[in-house]
């Protein structure tokens, strides 16, 4: 599908089509789109949307074609031909919020929809494109506006019995809200890997059977498998879904710490520097042999997410009970009962029933930061600064709270949020 948004839109695809005559608003209609000497280029299915009926806002034109890629290459160079241009990433969006169709948190929305690596993800976006995170948003608004008019009157009219809330009332309606806004935030780690993704990384002693795991897990042989130390230098890297939820594995070079190779041990510290930037790590080890190199990089790794995987089980059984994992990668044992484990730890098997979600990493710090203005709020009230402080911490909120529904978005914020958008959307 093509599609023209603009002043000229409905101009421009009439030139484009000059043997189709009706052009009425939210009507498809079947005709050609024809070179300018008359050549038919395909047979096309065209809808048009008046403005403001549209979703940009404005004239609109779309042209289903068929797909093969030279066809829609000739019918994008005709339209430019005539006076139109290649839009820029997210453009088609960023007009829809421009021109008040859309709010900025439903375009963050409709962006990880179209990004989102797992239905799961899918889901938890269509929350944010249904106006779940505005409504938040609004909530909290109208909440703290009365909050801070409440303040506000009785610092005028200390005297007067106006039937206020207590202060103990107000201080608890303000932990409340924090929380509300620290579960939207804390929501974002959850909902990232579900949106994007997750990384695993694979980490070892050399000859413990990691690519061997790599390559049962990534379903084909992408990673060298052989009897001889180091043999695994550069980090393999293959995305998979798993069980509709797409996860990238990173098998790294075998470790030990006794090697004299400068090659190898730049191989093990770049697997490390991987491995801290995982959501989760398989420390993998034979399980006929004593544990010592994955201890130290369990400690090194610190608190990193860890499962330790016992391999070789056709070999032995493991020799102590630390391992939460025995696999044989020889017999094809233990690799659903790992996957279950992986999913476990990353979350994936928890239900998110709450409603409080964030879906950015600027929506996450927003809120974060609305929970401690609203934090310190509470703390002012209920101790000895005063209603005075209590109040301008609630104003910070409320200036964050704008920020976050994009009210005082700038050009350069604009640029970033669409900019993640593909061309055409």
């Amino acid at each position: 599908m093509v599609r023209l948004s603009g002043h000229n839109a409905i101009e421009i695809a009439k030139q484009m089509a000059p043997n189709v005559r009706a052009w009425k608003h939210a009507k498809a209609v079947v005709g050609y789109v024809c070179q300018s000497d008359g050549q038919p280029i395909d047979q096309v299915v065209i809808t048009t949307f008046e403005t403001p009926r549209s979703f940009t806002g404005e004239n609109t034109v779309e042209f289903s074609c068929h797909g093969n890629p030279l066809i829609v290459d000739a019918i994008i160079a005709l339209a430019i031909e005539y006076g139109a241009r290649m839009a820029r990433a997210g453009e088609f969006t960023r007009q829809a919020v421009l021109n008040g169709k859309m709010t900025m948190l439903k375009a963050e929305a409709l962006n990880e929809v179209i990004h989102a690596s797992s239905l799961e993800g899918i889901q938890v976006a269509q929350q944010g494109l249904a106006g779940v995170v505005d409504q938040n948003e609004s909530q909290l608004r109208a909440q703290l506006l009365e909050i801070a008019a409440e303040l506000e009157a009785k610092m005028d009219y200390p005297q007067e019995d106006l039937s206020f809330e207590s202060d103990e009332q107000i201080v608890n309606t303000l932990h409340k809200l924090a929380a509300q806004a620290r579960a939207s935030s804390q929501s974002y780690q959850h909902n990232r890997i579900r949106l994007h993704g997750a990384k695993v990384a694979i980490l070892g002693p050399v000859n413990a059977g990691k690519s061997s795991l790599f390559n049962h897990l990534v379903g084909s042989k992408r990673a060298i498998v052989s009897e001889r130390p180091g043999t695994t230098r550069d980090i393999v890297e293959r995305r998979v879904l798993l069980d509709g939820m797409e996860v990238c594995f990173f098998d790294t070079a075998g470790a030990r710490f006794d090697s004299d190779d400068p090659i190898e041990n730049e191989g093990i510290q770049m697997g490390l520097e991987i491995a801290k930037e995982a959501d989760v790590c398989l420390l993998v080890h034979p399980a006929h042999q004593e544990l010592g190199v994955v201890l130290e990089l369990q400690e090194q790794l610190g608190d990193m997410p860890c499962i330790l995987v016992a391999t070789h089980s056709d070999i032995a059984s493991p020799e102590n009970d630390l391992f939460d994992i025995v696999v044989s990668n020889t017999e094809n044992t233990g690799i659903t009962e790992l996957i279950s484990k992986i999913r476990t730890v990353l979350g994936l098997n928890k239900t998110q029933e709450s409603r409080w979600v964030a879906l950015s990493q600027r929506q996450q710090s927003l809120f974060q930061t609305i929970a401690d203005h609203l934090e310190q709020s509470a703390d002012a009230l209920g101790g000895f600064l005063g209603p005075a402080v209590a109040t301008e911490e609630i104003t910070l909120a409320l200036e964050e709270l704008a920020r976050l529904r994009g009210d005082d978005a700038r050009e350069s914020v604009l640029d970033t949020l669409f900019s993640k958008f593909c061309i055409g959307k």
